[in-house]
């Protein structure tokens, strides 16, 4: 399979890394702020997770 244009793929991970920002403020809005902020941290480290596996694991760190 072809990999991305590089500025592409850092999009990508930047758009991953800086969702648990909206996770946070639509899990406040729906179960309140102790239960919205937890929601948050697990998003976020599932984000950060993948994040790194697609930085790392799958090379998308180098340009081509």
């Amino acid at each position: 399979m072809k990999k991305f244009p590089y500025y592409i793929r850092l999009s990508i991970i930047l758009l991953i890394l800086l969702s648990p920002i909206p996770a946070f403020q639509i899990g406040w809005y729906f179960w309140g702020q102790k239960n919205g902020l937890l929601f948050a941290f697990c998003y976020g480290i599932v984000a950060v997770t993948f994040a790194c596996y697609k930085f790392y694991l799958d090379n998308w760190r180098d340009e081509d």
